[in-house]
């Protein structure tokens, strides 16, 4: 099972360690956005929270892009898999990840660019 706080642990692993890792991760993943839905979907009628918990759950859904992103990561370029993996628990990678889900973009290129506008600047 993959623990959050281990996302790190994931690089050493084999290709079949890895993607047995990820396939668990997303099905929890899966699981947790769905059941965040859910319940805001029931306490919308009463409750202005259901809006919080909605955007909880969007959190929640880039966490799945991010392990997406991770199994498409060379595995000749560890490095690359070590510098992604702590995105897992960045919320502003996360908010980054979410947000890019409504972008309509036509290119790598114009996809980092609206990702650039979005990082803070240095």
């Amino acid at each position: 099972m993959l623990r959050s706080k281990a996302i790190t642990d994931l690089v050493g692993l084999s290709d079949d360690e890895l993607f047995a890792e990820l396939a668990a991760g997303l099905d929890r993943v899966a699981e947790d956005v769905l059941r965040l839905q859910c319940d805001a979907g029931h306490i919308a009628p009463i409750s202005p929270s259901a809006r919080i918990l909605s955007t909880i759950a969007e959190e929640e859904a880039a966490k799945f892009l991010i392990l997406i992103d991770a199994a498409r990561c060379p595995r000749t370029r560890q490095r690359a898999l070590a510098e992604h993996l702590p995105k897992f628990n960045q919320h502003l990678a996360k908010g980054i990840y979410a947000q890019a889900s409504w972008w309509n973009t036509a290119t790598f290129g114009e996809l980092r660019g609206y990702v650039d506008r979005e990082r803070p600047k240095r």
